[in-house]
């Protein structure tokens, strides 16, 4: 590992934790002080009973390891035309893209975050997936005082949504917008 044997001691990029296993393995090296880089984990939305023993237990902080964020996605990237779009590709056009998640299981989810004090981060790229996202943090938000810090999009790439693309995600930014243009520019 190039982090370790250059004695990086502070890696501080988020980590999604799509299988349970990855989360116990995480969780003893940290308890065992054998975790050599801090590590900011994310559970992965489609795990609900993880999901339901880390909102009953609160958040996961040690040393080198933190949980408390769900990673939820929306919709796929625009180059496998998995993003989805209110209208067909302009190059597939019986093709507007997948939904991963239906709007009230997302709904849901939304709101079992900010009752839990978890973060929910999204990702979402065509513009179907945006609306549907900024539709249901309005709506969450409306009632709570919490739309301040529990919830954000942290990756909608190459949509005319563009809010917010963390340094992390330029890269694929970049890759994303030229799949943009071949979608959305004739």
């Amino acid at each position: 590992m190039i982090i370790v044997s250059k004695k990086i001691q502070n890696y501080s990029k988020y980590l999604v934790n799509h299988e349970p296993i990855t989360i116990k393995v995480l969780k003893t090296l940290s308890e065992n002080n054998k975790l050599p880089i801090r590590v900011y984990g994310m559970l992965g939305s489609s795990y609900s009973k993880l999901l339901k023993e880390h909102f009953k237990h609160g958040h996961y902080k040690s040393d080198h390891y933190n949980i408390r964020s769900v990673k939820a996605f929306i919709d796929g990237a625009l180059g496998s035309r998995g993003a989805a779009l209110l209208t067909p590709y302009y190059d597939d056009k019986n093709n507007c893209g997948l939904i991963l998640i239906s709007l009230d299981e997302f709904k849901s989810l939304a709101k079992l975050c900010i009752d839990s004090n978890f973060q929910l981060c999204t990702h979402a790229i065509g513009d179907k997936g945006n609306r549907m996202v900024l539709d249901v943090y309005s709506d969450i938000t409306k009632n709570t005082n919490n739309h301040s810090r529990g919830i954000h999009i942290i990756t909608c790439e190459g949509t005319p949504l563009i809010l917010h693309i963390q340094d992390n995600q330029q890269k694929h930014f970049l890759s994303e917008v030229k799949e943009f243009y071949k979608a959305f520019v004739h």
